[in-house]
């Protein structure tokens, strides 16, 4: 990759806009799951990725070591459930404020005794 190209990768990703979300760690074993909320969901779904590429699980929540140590991080799977882009006129109260209703929202779908 040459000096160019480089660069405008490095300002095509400056100029992308973060999306919050909300995302679902699930134990393809257990059917426990982990709903979580992300200022930034493609990241944690790239840290997801990584700790699984090098079966490596500190970037993970703490909730989840315990079972990834027993089941293998292989036994567990990574879902975005809903994402939004943060706009940005959009105050952190008000993304906080979404991401709440957002949780709230995908929560229903899910058994809560299976929670994390």
């Amino acid at each position: 990759m040459n000096k160019e190209n480089r660069k405008e990768l490095i300002n095509k990703y400056k100029q992308e806009r973060a999306e919050a979300g909300i995302y679902c760690i699930v134990n393809q074993v257990s059917g426990r799951y982990l709903l979580g909320a992300s200022r930034d969901v493609k990241g944690m779904k790239n840290r997801f990725a990584f700790s699984q590429k090098f079966d490596t699980h500190s970037a993970l929540p703490g909730k989840l070591w315990e079972e990834i140590k027993i089941y293998g991080l292989s036994n567990f799977s990574f879902e975005i459930l809903e994402s939004m882009v943060i706009k940005p006129e959009m105050t952190d109260i008000e993304i906080e404020e979404e991401l709440v209703l957002m949780r709230e929202i995908c929560n229903e779908r899910f058994e809560a005794e299976k929670a994390y």
